[in-house]
């Protein structure tokens, strides 16, 4: 259903808001692949975060088997 209550809009008014739109666009269901864009660099982020964390990335190797 078109302009929705749960539908998200990406409206631009600003500079910052006016580059994102060159990216994904703008308009109705752009705001949604904004999102999408924004958890997976978060996603990513604390993947690599997690990586350069010796005793996470060791856990493997430290605990035992549970038998």
């Amino acid at each position: 259903m078109p302009g929705g209550r749960g539908e998200v809009k990406f409206v631009f008014h600003s500079s910052e808001n006016r580059y994102m739109g060159k990216i994904i666009g703008i308009g109705t269901g752009r705001g949604i692949g904004l999102m999408f864009i924004l958890m997976g660099l978060i996603i990513m982020l604390i993947t690599m975060l997690g990586y350069y964390y010796p005793p996470l990335r060791k856990v493997e190797i430290e605990l035992p088997d549970a038998t």
